[in-house]
């Protein structure tokens, strides 16, 4: 990474990436890391690449801090200790630069069963923005999150074929062990990286 990292959050996001957002350079919360930085898992010889700091009202964000995504493909970062006495106990939010320009620039899932089962196809219906092609389709858990370890934190990609303008044919996970039985959100990623707004899919035998 760019910088020494210690209680920072990792954060799974559409498109095969990681982002790690939080955290300190120190234990002794002197010195904590504002900058972002984002590892592509579709490139493994890559290298972990720095992200703009957020505002400046965004708080440090170091040890018993939170970082997850919801479903309107933002990051919400909270809590965390100012000091060895003291916590943040407020919350902000971090937009990725894929989806900063706007809901016009980012893909749009239009219809999509709100139940899904296993080892089926379901069908999905999406937009892009024009020149654009889905590249993309995924489940993602609901978080869980403490210490900054999510151990809920599941990222599924999925098969999928385009069955006319704006439908796609998605296919399942086979059984619970590759997802187990729950809500997700299901992301559409584009081919400049930008992604929907999630929609809720219940997953089940």
């Amino acid at each position: 990474m760019n910088f020494p990292r210690r209680d920072h959050n990792l954060v799974m996001l559409p498109g095969m990436r990681v982002l790690a957002i939080g955290g300190q350079e120190t234990s002794d919360y002197s010195v904590p890391v504002m900058q972002p930085e984002v590892f592509d898992l579709n490139d493994l010889d890559g290298e972990w690449v720095l992200l703009d700091a957020p505002p400046g009202s965004y708080h440090p964000r170091m040890y018993h801090s939170v970082a997850l995504i919801i479903p309107i493909g933002e990051i919400l970062i909270a809590g965390g200790q100012q000091d060895e006495n003291s916590t943040y106990p407020s919350g902000d939010i971090y937009t990725p630069p894929w989806i900063a320009g706007g809901a016009l620039d980012r893909p749009a899932i239009t219809g999509a069963p709100s139940q899904v089962q296993y080892n089926t196809t379901f069908p999905v219906a999406a937009t892009v923005a024009s020149g654009r092609t889905v590249v993309e389709m995924c489940l993602i858990s609901y978080a869980c999150v403490t210490h900054g370890f999510d151990q809920n934190q599941r990222y599924i990609p999925l098969a999928f074929s385009q069955s006319g303008l704006g439908g796609y044919d998605v296919v399942a996970p086979p059984n619970a062990n590759h997802a187990p039985p729950g809500y997700y959100m299901l992301f559409v990623a584009d081919n400049t990286g930008s992604y929907s707004e999630a929609a809720k899919v219940h997953l089940s035998a």
